[in-house]
Protein backbone atom coordinates (compact mmCIF):
# COMPACT_ATOMS: atom_id res chain seq x y z
CA UNK A 1 0.00 0.00 0.00
CA UNK A 2 3.39 2.30 0.35
CA UNK A 3 4.53 2.25 -2.91
CA UNK A 4 0.83 2.14 -3.97
CA UNK A 5 0.20 5.88 -2.90
CA UNK A 6 3.76 7.43 -3.94
CA UNK A 7 3.38 5.63 -7.82
CA UNK A 8 -0.42 6.59 -8.19
CA UNK A 9 1.08 9.65 -7.07
CA UNK A 10 4.07 10.17 -9.02
CA UNK A 11 1.70 9.51 -12.19
CA UNK A 12 -0.33 12.12 -11.49
CA UNK A 13 2.37 14.22 -11.04
CA UNK A 14 4.08 13.44 -14.17
CA UNK A 15 1.05 13.66 -16.31
CA UNK A 16 1.30 17.78 -14.67
CA UNK A 17 4.71 18.36 -15.17
CA UNK A 18 4.43 16.38 -18.86
CA UNK A 19 1.62 19.01 -20.15
CA UNK A 20 3.07 21.84 -18.58
CA UNK A 21 6.32 21.56 -20.56
CA UNK A 22 4.51 21.04 -23.52
CA UNK A 23 2.16 23.76 -23.04
CA UNK A 24 5.46 25.97 -22.59
CA UNK A 25 6.88 24.69 -25.56
CA UNK A 26 4.32 25.20 -28.07
CA UNK A 27 3.06 28.40 -26.42
CA UNK A 28 6.74 29.44 -27.20
CA UNK A 29 7.91 29.70 -23.62
CA UNK A 30 11.86 29.37 -23.14
CA UNK A 31 12.95 27.81 -19.82
CA UNK A 32 15.98 28.95 -18.86
CA UNK A 33 18.76 26.40 -17.67
CA UNK A 34 16.31 23.33 -19.06
CA UNK A 35 19.82 21.24 -19.59
CA UNK A 36 20.46 22.28 -16.18
CA UNK A 37 17.37 22.02 -14.50
CA UNK A 38 17.49 18.50 -16.16
CA UNK A 39 21.00 17.36 -15.21
CA UNK A 40 19.93 18.75 -11.16
CA UNK A 41 16.99 16.51 -11.23
CA UNK A 42 18.35 12.82 -12.21
CA UNK A 43 21.73 13.72 -10.02
CA UNK A 44 19.20 14.89 -7.46
CA UNK A 45 17.18 11.37 -8.06
CA UNK A 46 20.42 9.11 -8.23
CA UNK A 47 21.84 10.56 -4.83
CA UNK A 48 18.26 10.47 -3.56
CA UNK A 49 17.32 6.51 -4.36
CA UNK A 50 19.92 4.70 -2.01
CA UNK A 51 17.72 6.11 0.88
CA UNK A 52 14.49 4.31 -0.03
CA UNK A 53 16.25 1.24 -1.47
CA UNK A 54 18.11 0.58 1.63
CA UNK A 55 14.62 1.04 3.64
CA UNK A 56 12.58 -1.09 1.26
CA UNK A 57 14.98 -3.98 1.24
CA UNK A 58 15.63 -4.13 4.96
CA UNK A 59 11.24 -3.69 5.19
CA UNK A 60 11.02 -0.28 7.42
CA UNK A 61 7.96 0.41 5.66
CA UNK A 62 7.48 3.42 8.29
CA UNK A 63 10.52 4.90 7.19
CA UNK A 64 10.45 4.49 3.76
CA UNK A 65 6.99 5.83 3.89
CA UNK A 66 8.27 8.65 5.69
CA UNK A 67 11.55 9.40 3.44
CA UNK A 68 9.58 9.40 0.56
CA UNK A 69 7.06 11.86 2.00
CA UNK A 70 9.66 13.79 2.49
CA UNK A 71 11.29 13.75 -0.88
CA UNK A 72 7.49 14.77 -2.81
CA UNK A 73 7.65 17.91 -0.45
CA UNK A 74 10.73 18.98 -1.48
CA UNK A 75 9.67 18.11 -5.50
CA UNK A 76 6.63 19.52 -4.98
CA UNK A 77 8.03 22.95 -3.43
CA UNK A 78 9.81 23.42 -6.92
CA UNK A 79 7.26 21.28 -9.58
CA UNK A 80 4.55 23.48 -8.43
CA UNK A 81 6.62 26.76 -10.68
CA UNK A 82 5.84 24.79 -13.95
CA UNK A 83 1.96 24.17 -13.72
CA UNK A 84 1.80 27.47 -12.58
CA UNK A 85 3.61 29.02 -15.67
CA UNK A 86 1.96 27.23 -17.99
CA UNK A 87 -1.44 28.63 -17.05
CA UNK A 88 -0.25 31.91 -16.30
CA UNK A 89 0.61 31.49 -20.20
CA UNK A 90 -2.36 30.01 -21.06
CA UNK A 91 -3.95 33.10 -19.47
CA UNK A 92 -2.66 35.77 -21.48
CA UNK A 93 -5.90 35.05 -24.06
CA UNK A 94 -7.78 36.61 -21.52
CA UNK A 95 -7.99 39.94 -20.10
CA UNK A 96 -6.73 40.79 -16.47
CA UNK A 97 -9.35 40.56 -14.44
CA UNK A 98 -7.94 42.70 -11.26
CA UNK A 99 -10.36 45.64 -11.55
CA UNK A 100 -13.27 43.11 -11.40
CA UNK A 101 -12.15 41.31 -8.09
CA UNK A 102 -11.52 45.03 -6.70
CA UNK A 103 -15.16 45.71 -7.29
CA UNK A 104 -15.99 42.39 -5.56
CA UNK A 105 -14.24 43.79 -2.58
CA UNK A 106 -16.79 44.09 0.62
CA UNK A 107 -13.91 46.08 2.88
CA UNK A 108 -11.76 49.17 2.03
CA UNK A 109 -9.02 47.03 1.12
CA UNK A 110 -6.54 50.25 0.95
CA UNK A 111 -7.83 51.78 3.87
CA UNK A 112 -6.90 48.01 6.03
CA UNK A 113 -3.55 48.43 4.08
CA UNK A 114 -2.80 51.75 5.25
CA UNK A 115 -4.09 51.00 8.84
CA UNK A 116 -2.02 47.76 8.68
CA UNK A 117 1.04 49.87 8.08
CA UNK A 118 1.14 52.13 10.93
CA UNK A 119 -1.05 49.97 13.83
CA UNK A 120 1.28 47.91 15.94
CA UNK A 121 -1.36 45.05 15.31
CA UNK A 122 -1.24 45.64 12.08
CA UNK A 123 2.80 45.75 11.76
CA UNK A 124 3.05 42.05 13.33
CA UNK A 125 -0.21 40.51 11.06
CA UNK A 126 1.98 41.52 8.31
CA UNK A 127 5.14 40.15 9.86
CA UNK A 128 3.55 36.34 10.09
CA UNK A 129 2.59 36.67 6.60
CA UNK A 130 6.27 34.97 5.60
CA UNK A 131 6.07 33.04 9.17
CA UNK A 132 4.20 30.39 6.79
CA UNK A 133 7.82 28.35 6.92
CA UNK A 134 6.86 27.19 10.24
CA UNK A 135 3.63 25.78 9.42
CA UNK A 136 5.43 24.33 6.68
CA UNK A 137 8.29 22.76 8.40
CA UNK A 138 5.89 21.60 11.12
CA UNK A 139 3.42 19.69 8.65
CA UNK A 140 6.32 17.87 6.88
CA UNK A 141 8.03 16.78 9.88
CA UNK A 142 6.23 16.76 13.49
CA UNK A 143 3.41 13.87 12.21
CA UNK A 144 6.39 11.39 10.38
CA UNK A 145 8.31 11.80 14.04
CA UNK A 146 4.93 10.75 15.68
CA UNK A 147 3.73 7.81 14.19
CA UNK A 148 1.37 9.62 11.87
CA UNK A 149 2.71 9.36 8.45
CA UNK A 150 -0.84 9.40 6.76
CA UNK A 151 -1.48 12.87 7.61
CA UNK A 152 1.47 14.02 5.45
CA UNK A 153 0.37 11.67 2.44
CA UNK A 154 -3.02 13.27 2.80
CA UNK A 155 -1.79 16.66 2.65
CA UNK A 156 0.47 15.43 -0.46
CA UNK A 157 -2.78 14.58 -1.88
CA UNK A 158 -5.12 17.54 -0.90
CA UNK A 159 -1.76 19.99 -2.14
CA UNK A 160 -1.96 18.49 -5.55
CA UNK A 161 -5.83 18.36 -5.91
CA UNK A 162 -5.73 21.99 -5.02
CA UNK A 163 -3.42 22.72 -7.90
CA UNK A 164 -5.77 21.20 -10.10
CA UNK A 165 -8.97 23.03 -8.74
CA UNK A 166 -6.74 26.50 -9.47
CA UNK A 167 -5.31 26.35 -12.20
CA UNK A 168 -8.45 26.90 -14.29
CA UNK A 169 -9.03 29.77 -12.69
CA UNK A 170 -5.79 30.73 -13.54
CA UNK A 171 -6.47 30.33 -16.96
CA UNK A 172 -10.04 31.98 -17.65
CA UNK A 173 -9.68 34.43 -14.67
CA UNK A 174 -6.26 35.70 -14.56
CA UNK A 175 -4.71 39.02 -11.96
CA UNK A 176 -2.11 40.51 -10.55
CA UNK A 177 -2.64 41.73 -6.89
CA UNK A 178 -4.29 44.90 -5.44
CA UNK A 179 -1.53 46.76 -5.85
CA UNK A 180 -2.24 46.86 -9.57
CA UNK A 181 -5.91 47.36 -9.26
CA UNK A 182 -6.03 50.01 -6.66
CA UNK A 183 -4.44 53.05 -7.76
CA UNK A 184 -4.02 53.77 -3.75
CA UNK A 185 -2.00 50.64 -2.98
CA UNK A 186 1.88 51.46 -4.18
CA UNK A 187 3.36 47.77 -3.30
CA UNK A 188 6.62 47.35 -2.58
CA UNK A 189 9.51 46.29 -4.63
CA UNK A 190 9.05 42.85 -5.18
CA UNK A 191 5.53 43.27 -5.94
CA UNK A 192 6.34 45.51 -8.55
CA UNK A 193 8.91 43.12 -9.71
CA UNK A 194 6.47 40.86 -10.32
CA UNK A 195 3.98 43.22 -11.91
CA UNK A 196 6.83 43.67 -14.73
CA UNK A 197 7.80 39.64 -15.21
CA UNK A 198 3.91 38.94 -15.16
CA UNK A 199 3.03 41.70 -17.97
CA UNK A 200 6.12 40.57 -19.95
CA UNK A 201 5.36 36.87 -19.96
CA UNK A 202 1.53 37.77 -21.05
CA UNK A 203 3.19 39.82 -23.50
CA UNK A 204 6.29 39.21 -25.78
CA UNK A 205 8.05 37.61 -23.07
CA UNK A 206 9.00 33.59 -23.39
CA UNK A 207 11.25 33.69 -20.40
CA UNK A 208 10.02 30.72 -18.15
CA UNK A 209 8.88 32.84 -14.54
CA UNK A 210 9.89 30.53 -11.68
CA UNK A 211 7.71 32.60 -9.06
CA UNK A 212 4.52 30.53 -8.77
CA UNK A 213 2.21 33.45 -8.63
CA UNK A 214 -1.01 32.78 -7.93
CA UNK A 215 -3.85 35.57 -7.56
CA UNK A 216 -7.03 33.97 -7.29
CA UNK A 217 -7.65 31.69 -5.18
CA UNK A 218 -4.99 32.56 -2.81
CA UNK A 219 -2.23 30.24 -2.43
CA UNK A 220 -0.91 31.09 0.65
CA UNK A 221 -4.23 30.70 2.44
CA UNK A 222 -4.65 27.53 0.89
CA UNK A 223 -0.80 26.62 2.15
CA UNK A 224 -1.55 27.60 6.01
CA UNK A 225 -4.82 26.00 5.82
CA UNK A 226 -3.84 22.60 5.10
CA UNK A 227 -0.63 23.53 7.04
CA UNK A 228 -2.74 24.09 9.88
CA UNK A 229 -5.23 21.14 9.25
CA UNK A 230 -2.15 19.11 9.33
CA UNK A 231 -0.80 20.12 12.77
CA UNK A 232 -4.07 20.10 13.97
CA UNK A 233 -3.48 16.02 15.79
CA UNK A 234 -1.31 17.80 17.91
CA UNK A 235 -3.59 19.38 20.91
CA UNK A 236 -0.69 20.90 22.37
CA UNK A 237 0.09 22.95 19.51
CA UNK A 238 -3.68 23.82 18.53
CA UNK A 239 -3.02 27.16 20.57
CA UNK A 240 0.21 27.99 18.43
CA UNK A 241 -0.73 26.79 14.86
CA UNK A 242 -4.86 28.26 14.77
CA UNK A 243 -3.33 31.87 16.17
CA UNK A 244 -0.47 31.68 13.33
CA UNK A 245 -2.72 30.66 10.92
CA UNK A 246 -5.15 32.93 11.56
CA UNK A 247 -2.85 35.97 11.53
CA UNK A 248 -1.47 34.60 7.98
CA UNK A 249 -4.70 34.16 6.68
CA UNK A 250 -6.03 38.16 7.16
CA UNK A 251 -1.87 38.96 6.58
CA UNK A 252 -2.93 38.10 3.09
CA UNK A 253 -5.55 40.89 3.14
CA UNK A 254 -3.63 44.10 5.34
CA UNK A 255 -0.60 43.35 3.68
CA UNK A 256 -1.98 44.01 0.08
CA UNK A 257 -1.05 41.00 -1.21
CA UNK A 258 -4.63 39.56 -2.20
CA UNK A 259 -8.49 40.59 -2.69
CA UNK A 260 -10.45 39.93 -0.32
CA UNK A 261 -12.43 37.54 -3.25
CA UNK A 262 -9.00 35.69 -3.22
CA UNK A 263 -8.86 34.66 0.30
CA UNK A 264 -12.60 33.53 0.35
CA UNK A 265 -11.72 31.29 -2.47
CA UNK A 266 -8.50 30.13 -0.86
CA UNK A 267 -10.78 28.92 2.22
CA UNK A 268 -13.20 27.52 -0.08
CA UNK A 269 -10.44 25.53 -2.16
CA UNK A 270 -9.09 24.20 1.15
CA UNK A 271 -12.61 23.01 2.94
CA UNK A 272 -13.46 20.75 -0.77
CA UNK A 273 -9.75 19.25 -0.61
CA UNK A 274 -9.85 18.49 2.82
CA UNK A 275 -13.21 17.35 2.80
CA UNK A 276 -11.61 15.19 0.05
CA UNK A 277 -8.35 14.51 1.53
CA UNK A 278 -10.18 13.06 4.71
CA UNK A 279 -11.75 10.29 2.73
CA UNK A 280 -9.10 8.98 0.76
CA UNK A 281 -7.83 5.59 1.94
CA UNK A 282 -4.46 6.27 2.99
CA UNK A 283 -3.26 3.27 4.72
CA UNK A 284 0.23 3.23 6.26
CA UNK A 285 1.69 1.76 9.11
CA UNK A 286 1.98 3.19 11.76
CA UNK A 287 5.04 3.51 14.04
CA UNK A 288 5.03 1.20 17.40
CA UNK A 289 8.03 2.92 18.15
CA UNK A 290 8.56 6.32 19.39
CA UNK A 291 10.64 8.75 17.41
CA UNK A 292 13.44 9.30 19.23
CA UNK A 293 14.19 5.15 18.22
CA UNK A 294 13.26 5.89 14.36
CA UNK A 295 14.76 9.53 13.00
CA UNK A 296 18.39 8.45 14.19
CA UNK A 297 18.59 5.08 12.48
CA UNK A 298 18.33 7.23 9.08
CA UNK A 299 20.81 9.13 10.37
CA UNK A 300 23.06 6.23 11.35
CA UNK A 301 22.27 5.18 7.89
CA UNK A 302 24.47 8.15 6.53
CA UNK A 303 27.27 6.94 8.78
CA UNK A 304 27.30 3.49 7.31
CA UNK A 305 27.28 3.75 3.86
CA UNK A 306 28.11 -0.16 3.58
CA UNK A 307 24.32 -0.41 4.51
CA UNK A 308 23.55 0.72 1.07
CA UNK A 309 25.70 -2.21 -0.66
CA UNK A 310 25.13 -4.95 1.28
CA UNK A 311 21.33 -4.34 1.13
CA UNK A 312 21.78 -3.92 -2.67
CA UNK A 313 23.45 -6.70 -3.16
CA UNK A 314 22.28 -10.53 -2.55
CA UNK A 315 23.01 -12.52 0.32
CA UNK A 316 24.87 -16.13 -0.57
CA UNK A 317 21.65 -17.70 0.99
CA UNK A 318 19.56 -15.68 -1.87
CA UNK A 319 22.15 -16.52 -4.56
CA UNK A 320 22.15 -19.77 -3.86
CA UNK A 321 18.25 -20.18 -4.13
CA UNK A 322 18.55 -18.72 -7.27
CA UNK A 323 21.03 -21.37 -8.52
CA UNK A 324 18.98 -24.37 -7.45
Amino acid sequence: MTAGFHLRLGIVWAAIMAASVVTMLVTGVHIQGAGSITITLVLGALCFSPVPLYLRTAKRTYLLDCVLCLGWIVFLSYASFFPIAAACRLGRSFPLQDAFFARLDFVDLPAIHAWAEVNPIGRWINWSYNQILYLEVGAAVLPLMFGKVARVKKLLAAYTLALLISLPVVVFLPAIGPWYGYQNIAGDAGQRAITAEILNFRGAGADFIPTGVICCPSFHVIWTILFAWTLWEFRWLRPLVGTLAASIVISTITKGCHYTVDGLAGLLVSAVVIWAAERLPVVSQRSSRAWAHCWPQICFMFLRPRNFVRAMLPTDSTHTASNQ
